[in-house]
């Protein structure tokens, strides 16, 4: 047993920023400790558990840091799967209230108070305690205490049900004590499974998710000795010789996935490249878990690699927080596996050539039957019906066929690839829109449903500048160089610095205006010949001209402070490691350096989709090929080692 004391009772023991680290330091021994199975955290003396933060030393201006793990070093942590007693001996304000919430159990004197009075001072409960009361409370009943600021007693708080027991005066570490030793009487491992397995089906959306969230503490309780030790011992009549967990059970991340829009929910990706990955990779960094089945050879893109080490940084980018098994879906164990994996997932995507998945015999057809309530996710070229469905295809051919190299480049010149792989990625973007977007539909009907997504569909929408000239003349536009695509506004192009290149756009007459007055060119604005962008686009070699003279005289940087203060779309054309150590994209958690164990320090993107209140889900290293396979199959399937052995031997894995 753990007892731990906030032993500063000359301020109410109210915390500031090196006693929340102190105690973050324990929280962490604790959770390491085989020894240590149940913890009691108390206040010293008899008049507080803890008045909060000490808000004493703020006002004296003592800088109050950021403690990741929250308010006592645990009111933000949701990895701790040992149980946790508050012996609430007084007053428990503000933090003090949120770290008795926090707790498992709580034991309160029968002199105790509780309140979340940060409203009175101007301030709010940010340390947790209004979520975990309107999770345990009723409505009404929480906002009652969250809105007031309101004093409640031991014996208010029992009666609302977040106080276990009642201790007389002076008691309440005797009888935590008592609760705690009964808690000694049980299998370590149990407790431990047992907390984490409530605790992730409190984060899941359903009671069916909830209860798939629990195999992966159950499994770790089932392959234990203490699993067969309890009947044993029950059936000899005699105590349990309980092991000790040399590990821990599960670890959760709630501040990460399990906060997010698709916490618990299953996506099995057989995909591939680039299109289908960037669609999971979305759903990854929106909570869902991820896991990758590759074939025996791996993602076609890891054999990058022995072209060169960089090579493999794309897959580094589109496969973080992924797990990573391998699967022979040409041999019928395998394919048996994944049938069994199919049972409990939510969505499955690949991006196979249409019919591939239907020859193995895993098509939706027949994954329909095995899960109903499956979303089953394709990405092709040209779609699952049509004349040209069966036509190969990769971002290349496809940029080709929809038109859109055909008004790329210079109107002079032969028609050109897009730098970036905008075919591959539009259809990840889509791909990831059209699960979602079943998984809504999934959620009023209780059924699944077959979507897809066709690369060249994905483009079409994007060429409508230059379909306007086309609907105008009747004829093909070419290649618009760097202006407008639909050679409608001007300037709007790519202009000369002294020192490199800057784009710049006036998008509307008031930008224009601002231009020609930044260019100390009034004359401009007076000149019926550019008075309007039907009249300056049809003179844009003449206008292009008179802002390169003005460009040409200047630095990219003095360019982009003038036209930012007066708000003239404009930017500097940068190349890539400029973009990659962008400060703006960084400190907004866009872009983030981690350490990868195949190629060292890189920088990975995380998602555009931004989910308020959701906070980042930090990315962890693409996966080794296979990394995880005999995890998921114990975790997933119950699979044993014997079991796993026959499914390597039969080759299904």
């Amino acid at each position: 047993m753990l007892e731990v004391t906030i032993n500063r009772p000359e301020v109410m023991n109210a915390l500031y920023s090196p006693a929340n680290r102190e105690l973050a330091s324990v929280w962490d021994t604790y959770a390491n400790d085989p020894d240590l199975w149940v913890a009691i955290v108390t206040g010293a003396g008899d008049r507080a558990f803890s008045a909060g933060n000490d808000l004493k030393a703020t006002a004296a201006g003592i800088k109050r840091e950021y403690i990741p793990s929250g308010f006592a070093g645990l009111t933000s942590r949701f990895d701790l799967d040992k149980p946790v007693i508050a012996a609430v001996n007084g007053i428990a304000m503000g933090g003090g209230f949120e770290l008795a919430l926090a707790c498992d159990i709580v034991v309160a004197a029968e002199n105790a108070v509780f309140a979340l009075s940060e409203p009175r001072v101007g301030l709010a409960a940010l340390g947790g305690g209004m979520h975990r009361l309107v999770r345990s409370l009723p409505m009404q009943a929480a906002m009652g205490i969250l809105l007031t600021g309101r004093r409640v007693s031991a014996e208010e708080g029992l009666a609302l049900g977040f106080v276990n027991e009642v201790a007389p005066a002076g008691q309440a570490m005797a009888t935590a004590r008592r609760w705690a030793q009964q808690i000694l009487e049980c299998a370590p491992i149990s407790v431990r499974a047992t907390k984490n397995a409530a605790l992730r089906g409190l984060a899941a959306p359903d009671i069916e998710t909830a209860y798939r969230t629990q195999y992966p503490a159950i499994m770790t309780l089932m392959e234990s000795e203490d699993f067969i030790e309890g009947p044993r011992a029950f059936a000899e009549k005699r105590k349990p010789n309980w092991q000790k967990p040399l590990v821990r059970v599960i670890t959760m991340h709630p501040t990460e996935a399990a906060c997010m829009p698709l916490a618990g929910i299953t996506v099995l990706d057989l995909s591939q490249a680039y299109l289908g990955p960037y669609a999971t990779f979305l759903m990854a960094k929106a909570g869902a878990e991820v896991i990758k089945i590759e074939p025996p050879t791996g993602d076609p893109v890891r054999s990058r690699a022995a072209v060169s080490k960089g090579a493999l940084l794309p897959f580094a980018m589109l496969n973080t927080n992924k797990r990573s098994m391998t699967l022979n879906l040409k041999s019928a164990a395998g394919r048996e596996v994944l049938t069994e994996l199919v049972r409990d997932a939510d969505v499955l995507i690949e991006n196979y050539a249409p019919g591939v998945m239907d020859k193995l015999g895993v098509g939706w057809q027949t994954l329909k039957t095995i899960n109903p309530r499956l979303v089953y996710a394709s990405g092709t070229g040209f779609g699952l019906s049509g004349p040209n469905r069966d036509r190969l295809a990769m971002d290349i051919s496809v940029q080709a066929v929809s038109g859109a190299m055909s008004i790329t480049g210079f109107p002079d010149g032969p028609p050109l690839k897009a730098g970036p792989a905008f075919a591959d990625f539009l259809a990840g973007v889509h791909l990831y829109g059209a699960a979602v977007t079943a998984l809504v539909e999934r959620a009023r009907t209780g059924k699944g449903r077959l979507v897809e997504v066709a690369m060249q569909e994905t483009i079409y929408p994007t060429l409508a500048s230059s379909l306007a000239m086309l609907y105008d003349s009747g004829r093909p536009p070419r290649g618009a160089g760097n202006r407008h695509g639909g050679m409608a506004l001007c300037p709007y192009s790519v202009f000369e610095a002294s020192d490199g290149w800057v784009a710049i756009a006036c998008v509307k007459e008031t930008h224009w205006a601002r231009l020609a007055q930044v260019m100390q060119r009034p004359d401009l604005l007076e000149d019926s010949r550019y008075a309007c962008a039907a009249q300056r686009s049809q003179r844009m070699e003449e206008v292009d001209g008179i802002v390169e003279d003005w460009t040409r005289r200047h630095k990219k940087a003095e360019i982009i402070a003038l036209t930012e203060a007066h708000r003239i779309p404009a930017a500097p054309v940068r190349d890539l490691d400029e973009v990659m150590r962008d400060p703006h994209m960084h400190e907004r958690g866009m872009l983030q350096w981690i350490d990868d164990p195949a190629l060292g320090r890189i920088v990975v993107p995380n998602s555009p989709l931004r989910f308020h209140g959701a906070g980042v889900r930090e990315p962890s290293p693409s996966p080794a090929l296979g990394q995880h396979t005999e995890e998921i199959l114990r975790e997933r399937l119950r699979m044993s080692d014997s079991a796993i052995a026959r499914a390597r031997e039969a080759g299904a894995i």
